[in-house]
C-alpha cells in the first residue's frame, strides 16, 4: 500500500508506486554484466548488432505480472570516457526477455520492447513511460540505444491490442496496445526511430483471436528523416466469431471397461479452425459447480478412457464433453493475459448401476451380487465385478449393519475401524478411505439423501453417532463429520449396534445393547432409540431428544442389534440375539396429528418350535436380522437365526455324560445323558412369522427352513 524503492549494490533501482502490487511481495534487483547477457538470457541482446547495450539486470518479483507499471533507474555500464558512451539526453529502450507465439502456435524466444527513457547527466538511464505501457513484470531486462540517433527522427508504428509484431532483423517484438489502456492507448503510435537503422525491415504481425491465428508479413519501409507512420496490423483480416462455426463434441457411448475405467466413444467430426481444447466435465445433480477432470486436444476422435477424480463414483455424476475456445490476449508487456474461455457444451450422459444389488462382507473383503435370473421359483444370483479387499486391509471390530448404499447406489460405504471405505459400484474399486477424526470401531452405517450416519460401538465408552456429507458436489464431501448430541448414546456402555432410517427419510431407529450378543440369563436389557433427523442441525450436531422405545418386559431386548425399516415409517423390525426364541420385535411408533413421534413400543414375537422334536431343531434361537415381505395381502417376516449350538438343550444333551447301571452278568448299561438323547440337527435357519405387526390378528410363527448344521445366518437384506 505504501510502495517503495529497491536498489542493488551497484545502483540498479526499481521504484514501485503505492498500490502497484496486488499484495506484499519480496522484490530484488541484480546487475548482469554486459558480457554475460547471452549466457544468462540464452539469446543475444536485441538489435541485431545495430544497438548498443548499456545495461542489464534481473528483476525478481513474487507478484509476477499482477502489478501496475513501475519505473527503473539503471546506471549505464559504459564508462563516461569511452568514445561510445551515451550522452545526457540520449533516448534508450528497455527490453524484457520473453517468448512470442508465432502463427503455428510455437513459442519463440524474443525481447519485448516495454518502455523507453533517457540518460541523465549522472549516467543513469531512467524510464519515461508513458507513452509506453511501462514494465510491470519480473524477468531479465536490457537497456539499449541506437548510436548516432538524431533528435526529430520519426518512425511511428501502431498495433491493435492482442497482436504482436516481431522485427525479424532486430530480434525484438512489440505487443499491441502499447500504452496498456487509458486515453493514451486509443489509437496510439509509438516512435521506434531510435531503434531502426535501415530503410526497410521485415516485420511479422500475428494476432491470435479465440485460438485462431491471423498473420501478416510486411516489409516496413521507414524514412526517419521525413517521418513515417504505419499501422502494422492494417493487413490483418477482420477477426471472425466462433458462433455458428463450432462443432459440438458428443458422447455416443459410455461404459466401464474391464479395468474399471470409464470409457467414452465420441463423435467429433472435423472441428475446423475453432478446435480449441476439449475437457471431460463432471456435472453434479445438485447444481454445484462442475469439475473438469481431463483436458484433450480439440481434434480428439479416439475413445476416451479415464479414472474419475478421487472419491467420485462413476455413477454419481453426469459426464459431458465441452469445447473450450481460448480468449487469452497478448498484453502490452508481451505477457498473455488470461481470459475465461468460451464454452461449447456437447450432450451430457450418465451411467447408473443397476438395481437388485447386494453385498457380502467378510473380514478380508466385499463381494457384490445381483439377481440374475429365475428358474421356477428359485432366484439365482451372480457375482458382479471383482471382490475388493480394501487395499489388503483386514477388518477389525464387531459389525452389525456395516454396509450402506448411497441413494443413487453409485457408492457402497463399508464400516472399518476408525475409517469408512468407499466402493464404486460400477468399477468396484476402492475410491476413497475416509478417516474419521478420533475414530473408533464402526459397527453400523445408514445413508439418506446427502448424509451418511456412522455409528461407533466399543466396550470402553465415548462412542458417537456421526453425520457425514456424501453429496459429491459439496465442498464438505466426505469431510468433517459432525457428532450428534444425544446423551443416551454418549452414555451407552457398548455404543451403537444397529440402525436404520425409515422410508420417510427422517425417522432414525438406533439400538444400543448393554451386554454382549447371545443369551445371557440376567443380562440387562438394552435401549432402542427413535430420533427425528428433521430436527438435526448439521452445523452443531444438535438434535431433538430421542424417544426411548418401551420394551415388553425385563426379559426382552437383552442385546438389540439389527434394525430393519419397512415400507411404513411407523413400523420397524428389531432383532435381539440375547432373547432366546423370542428375539424378533415389532416396533411401532405413535405420532400426533402433525406427524411428530410421541411414543414407541416393541412387541416381542415367540419363535419356539411347537410339537414333538423329531430330528431338526426349528426354533429361531438367536434372531439376527429380519426382512418384511408381502404375499397375497399378508405380511411375513423372514428372520435369520445366528444359531449357537451349545445354547440348545437338545444339542447339549447329545454330549452329556450318561449314568451307568452295572450288570453282574454283562457290560455296564448307559442310561440318561447322551445315551438317551435324541439325535437332532442344530444350526442357522430362516424362520417365518406371519403378520408380525398383528394387522390381521396375533403374529404367528409358522416354522423354519432346515438347520444349517454348524452354521449361523448373520444378516439378511
Amino acid at each position: 500500500d505504501v510502495g517503495g524503492a529497491v536498489s542493488s549494490a551497484t545502483g540498479e533501482t526499481v521504484l514501485i508506486g503505492a498500490g502497484a502490487l496486488a499484495h506484499d511481495s519480496a522484490v530484488g534487483i541484480t546487475r548482469v554484466a554486459l558480457a554475460d547477457i547471452a549466457a544468462s538470457a540464452g539469446i543475444p541482446a536485441p538489435g541485431g548488432g545495430t544497438l548498443q547495450t548499456l545495461g542489464a539486470f534481473q528483476l525478481d518479483l513474487e507478484a509476477g505480472t499482477d502489478a501496475a507499471p513501475f519505473q527503473f533507474a539503471i546506471p549505464v555500464q559504459v564508462q563516461a570516457d569511452d568514445p561510445n558512451a551515451p550522452q545526457p539526453g540520449d533516448e534508450v529502450f528497455f527490453f524484457r526477455r520473453g517468448q512470442v507465439r508465432d502463427e503455428t502456435g510455437t513459442l519463440r524466444d524474443t525481447w519485448w520492447l516495454v518502455d523507453n527513457g533517457y540518460v541523465g547527466a549522472d549516467g543513469v538511464a531512467r524510464t519515461a513511460s508513458p507513452p509506453f505501457s511501462g514494465a510491470s513484470a519480473g524477468g531479465f531486462y536490457v537497456v539499449s540505444r541506437k548510436p548516432g540517433a538524431k533528435p526529430g527522427e520519426v518512425v511511428e508504428v501502431g498495433l491493435s491490442a492482442g497482436a504482436s509484431a516481431t522485427f525479424m532483423d532486430y530480434g525484438f517484438s512489440m505487443a499491441g496496445g502499447f500504452a496498456g489502456g487509458g486515453l493514451a492507448g486509443l489509437g496510439t503510435y509509438m516512435n521506434v526511430a531510435g531503434i531502426l537503422s535501415t530503410m526497410a525491415t521485415p516485420v511479422s504481425v500475428v494476432r491470435w483471436t479465440l485460438g485462431v491465428p491471423d498473420v501478416s508479413n510486411i516489409m516496413l519501409q521507414a524514412d526517419p528523416t521525413s517521418g513515417t507512420r504505419v499501422d502494422l496490423g492494417a493487413a490483418l483480416p477482420t477477426a471472425q466469431s466462433p458462433y455458428g462455426q463450432t462443432v459440438l463434441p458428443r458422447v455416443t457411448e459410455v461404459k466401464v471397461n474391464t479395468e474399471g475405467k470409464l470409457q467414452f466413444t465420441i463423435d467429433n467430426p472435423n472441428p475446423g479452425k475453432y478446435a480449441g481444447t476439449i475437457v471431460v466435465r463432471a456435472l453434479f445433480d445438485d447444481g454445484s459447480p462442475p469439475r473438469d477432470v481431463l483436458s484433450l486436444p480439440g481434434d480428439q476422435s479416439k475413445p476416451i478412457e479415464l479414472d474419475p477424480p478421487d472419491g467420485i463414483a462413476i455413477g454419481s455424476v453426469r459426464w459431458q464433453l465441452v469445447r473450450l475456445i481460448p480468449t487469452d490476449q497478448l498484453g502490452g508487456q508481451g505477457v498473455m493475459v488470461h481470459g475465461e474461455p468460451l464454452e461449447f457444451a456437447g450432450n451430457a450422459v450418465q451411467i447408473r448401476p443397476q438395481a437388485d444389488m447386494a453385498a457380502v462382507l467378510t473380514r478380508t473383503g466385499i463381494t457384490f451380487l445381483r439377481e440374475d435370473k429365475a428358474i421356477g421359483e428359485t432366484a439365482l444370483a451372480q457375482t458382479i465385478g471383482n471382490p475388493n479387499d480394501f487395499g489388503g486391509t483386514y477388518l477389525l471390530g464387531g459389525k452389525t449393519q456395516p454396509i450402506a448404499f448411497s441413494g443413487d447406489i453409485s457408492r457402497a460405504y463399508v464400516a472399518g475401524k476408525g475409517v469408512v471405505y468407499v466402493i464404486d459400484t460400477l468399477s468396484f474399486k476402492l475410491i476413497q478411505t475416509i478417516a474419521i477424526p478420533d475414530g473408533k470401531n464402526i459397527t453400523s452405517l445408514a445413508a439418506v439423501g446427502s448424509m451418511l450416519l456412522i455409528g461407533e460401538g466399543t466396550t470402553y465408552g465415548g462412542n458417537r453417532l456421526l453425520a457425514l456429507d456424501i453429496n459429491p458436489g459439496s465442498e464438505n464431501y466426505h469431510r468433517n463429520p459432525v457428532s450428534l448430541r444425544v446423551a443416551q448414546l454418549a452414555s451407552a456402555p457398548r455404543g451403537i449396534a444397529g440402525m436404520t432410517i425409515g422410508p420417510d427419510g427422517r425417522t432414525l431407529v438406533v439400538s444400543t445393547p448393554k451386554s454382549v450378543n447371545g443369551y445371557r440369563p440376567g443380562a440387562p436389557s438394552g435401549d432402542i432409540l427413535v430420533l427425528d433427523l428433521a430436527t438435526l442441525n448439521l452445523a452443531t450436531g444438535a438434535i431433538a431428544a430421542p424417544i426411548v422405545v418401551s420394551l415388553p418386559g425385563t426379559n426382552s431386548g437383552k442385546a438389540p442389534g439389527i434394525v430393519t425399516a419397512t415400507w411404513d415409517a411407523d413400523r420397524f423390525l428389531v432383532t435381539s440375539s440375547g432373547d432366546y426364541d423370542h428375539g424378533l420385535g415389532a416396533l411401532t411408533i405413535a405420532r400426533d396429528a402433525n406427524g411428530k413421534a410421541t411414543g414407541a413400543s416393541l412387541a416381542a414375537i415367540t419363535m419356539k418350535q411347537t410339537g414333538t422334536v423329531k430330528k431338526d431343531r426349528l426354533d429361531v434361537q438367536r434372531a439376527n436380522g429380519a426382512v418384511l415381505v408381502e404375499r397375497e395381502g399378508v405380511e411375513y417376516a423372514i428372520v435369520a437365526d445366528d444359531n449357537n449350538a451349545y445354547s440348545d438343550p437338545y444339542y447339549r444333551a447329545m454330549f452329556e455324560a450318561p449314568d451307568f447301571i452295572f450288570n453282574p452278568y454283562g457290560p455296564p448299561i448307559a442310561v440318561g445323558g447322551s445315551a438317551s438323547a435324541l439325535r437332532v440337527n442344530v444350526g442357522g435357519k430362516l424362520g417365518i412369522v406371519q403378520d408380525p405387526f398383528g394387522k390381521q390378528g396375533a403374529p404367528r410363527y409358522l416354522g423354519a427352513t432346515e438347520p444349517l448344521d454348524g452354521y449361523g445366518i448373520g444378516n439378511l437384506s
